[in-house]
């Protein structure tokens, strides 16, 4: 049974898991002019497959500087191209804040970079005495 089912109010949307498979386009680094040249010679080359894609920017091996990153810009090329982007993967915090400014969807990335940044800092475990022994007083 529904959850409308069981409390008798009529709800006006229900969300349900999707999988959804996405093209990522992995980022080394941003250069307005190369990336819409780059951008229109992939596209060209299978015309079809980029129609109305949604699309995410993959920053796992991203080596440019932050400060030349711009989504608007990216995400601006896209559009032009009927080209979606709905997320950034694997960002550090500087690249997540400029995602956020850009209404971006953060994604968790694969790689240990990405790991590191959003792991919850690791304590060394707790020593412990052998159960049978007795502290030396």
């Amino acid at each position: 049974m529904s959850d409308t089912a069981n409390s008798g109010l009529k709800q006006s949307f229900q969300l349900k898991s999707a999988s959804v498979s996405l093209t990522a386009l992995e980022l080394y680094y941003f250069d307005e002019e190369e990336f819409e040249t780059n951008l229109r010679d992939k596209i060209s080359q299978a015309p079809g497959f980029f129609k109305d894609i949604p699309l995410i920017i993959s920053l796992e091996k991203y080596e440019g500087l932050d400060s030349e990153l711009d989504f608007f810009k990216i995400i601006g090329s896209c559009r032009r191209h009927s080209i979606h982007v709905i997320g950034v993967r694997a960002a550090n915090d500087d690249q997540r804040r400029l995602a956020r400014g850009a209404s971006l969807a953060l994604l968790p990335g694969g790689s240990h970079r990405d790991q590191a940044a959003t792991a919850p800092a690791q304590h060394p475990p707790m020593m412990s005495r052998p159960q049978n022994s007795r502290p030396n007083r």
